[in-house]
């Protein structure tokens, strides 16, 4: 996985890295794959996971933006302890009854045998997998581990690798935390 300094969350599984691509800056909802040059940082960032080829095209974007705004309504109950509106949950279902396209296997004297797709494919088959993950997170044990950060001013989702984890990154928000509690409790009486 690479650093990234747009995503601030990666790592996590790759529906979770897709749905914190958006996040709240000043109170405000912002959207970090808002062009294609983003798309292609976050695919960059994702290479160790994701094989693509060329530059993603409008079409990608949309389409990737297009899985992520199903999944996230659906992820965001879950880590919430709540059911997810039933339109969610269609239209959730209605993509991932989509066929994916055909993969093939690629095998070269010079290469690792690997899979392949037709690049106007590729954000296809992207959508799939990232549907199928999501379903697989929601469906599986890891659900009852998925949490929202406890930062007010984060919306940022991860599984929870260790029951008492509260925040997205303690480098980030558990330290905004732990100091905003240090200037409380040893704030000047007025």
């Amino acid at each position: 996985m690479k650093v990234s300094n747009r995503f601030p969350l990666l790592g996590e599984r790759l529906c979770l890295d897709l749905v914190n691509t958006c996040r709240l800056r000043d109170g405000e909802s912002v959207d970090l794959l808002e062009d294609r040059p983003a798309l292609a940082e976050w695919l960059d960032a994702q290479a160790s996971r994701i094989r693509w080829s060329g530059p993603p095209v409008d079409e990608d974007l949309a389409t990737l933006k297009a899985t992520r705004a199903a999944i996230t309504p659906l992820l965001r109950a879950a880590a919430h302890h709540t059911r997810p509106a039933t339109p969610d949950v269609e239209n959730f279902n209605r993509l991932l009854a989509q066929p994916a396209p055909a993969l093939q296997l690629e095998w070269s004297a010079s290469a690792a045998p690997h899979s392949t797709v037709a690049a106007r494919h590729q954000s296809a088959v992207l959508q799939h997998r990232i549907l199928v993950d999501a379903l697989g997170l929601l469906a599986g044990s890891d659900c009852t581990r998925l949490r929202q950060c406890a930062h007010p001013g984060c919306i940022l989702l991860f599984v929870a690798t260790h029951p008492r984890r509260r925040w997205c990154r303690t480098d980030t928000c558990g330290n905004r935390a732990r100091v905003a509690r240090h200037y409380r409790t040893h704030k000047a009486p007025s």
